[in-house]
């Protein structure tokens, strides 16, 4: 329990903190979302070796061969499952349109952090080892 505690303390200091460091994103995952099934199915993983994210107040930024920054807005909403505990914000693109933004802490001290756009999803599975 306390080390998910400490995960939870160190994601939203990472949130709040104006902190500069991009963590290298060890998987992505592409998701689409079935209205049928009731349940997001993954449609591509792949394992980049050049895809960093950086949080910096209310900004996300992800680097790959464009930059996108996704901007939060509001108080995150929290969930608590048997295996992790999900923050979820409201958040807006470059271009204004509306998305959702999760930072998904599992007990095992892995950190995903997930976007999703009208029903497709990509999710990103953070090397939480590199100091780049």
């Amino acid at each position: 329990m306390k080390k998910v505690f400490l995960l939870l303390v160190c994601a939203l200091f990472a949130l709040t903190s104006f902190s500069q460091k991009f963590i290298k994103v060890e998987r992505m995952t592409t998701l689409q979302y079935s209205d049928y099934k009731q349940k997001w199915e993954e449609t591509e993983t792949t394992y980049p070796s050049s895809i960093y994210v950086m949080i910096k107040g209310s900004e996300v930024i992800i680097t790959s061969s464009y930059e996108q920054r996704i901007y939060t807005y509001g108080s995150p909403e929290k969930t608590n499952y048997t295996t992790h505990t999900v923050y979820t914000w409201r958040a807006l693109d470059k271009e204004g349109m509306r998305l959702s933004f999760m930072i998904k802490i599992f007990n095992n001290g892995s950190v995903i952090y997930m976007f999703i756009y009208k029903g497709v999803g990509v999710e990103y599975l953070m090397d939480m080892s590199s100091n780049n």
